[in-house]
């Protein structure tokens, strides 16, 4: 198996147990409270999602922060979700199936 597509389920596992955790806190709370990335983010490192802005607003682009902040404020398993199809998707097996071949001839 790929690193691509050990990663690919690794995030898709992620988007599962993240989704469970916020039906579990629903169901004791009694509302589902969604989980962005920005909040993971910031418990993780505050200061770099801070100089993250600061870096896309002062040393690139300022229209680029808003687009990202969007993407910030999706859920966790949404952003982990996504990523992972994306990586099965993407991750073909014409790689591995040539180099069988390849394999096979010599012999």
């Amino acid at each position: 198996m790929s690193v691509r597509r050990s990663l690919a389920f690794l995030l898709l596992i992620a988007a599962l147990v993240l989704v469970g955790l916020e039906a579990v806190g629903a169901w004791y709370q009694g509302t589902w409270e969604i989980i962005p990335l920005s909040s993971l983010w910031a418990a993780i490192d505050r200061n770099s999602l801070i100089g993250l802005q600061a870096g896309l607003e002062n040393a690139l682009w300022p229209g680029l922060w808003p687009p990202v902040r969007t993407v910030l404020e999706l859920p966790i398993w949404a952003v982990a979700g996504v990523l992972g199809v994306l990586l099965l998707a993407t991750g073909g097996r014409s790689g591995e199936g040539d180099r069988r071949r390849r394999f096979s001839r010599r012999r």
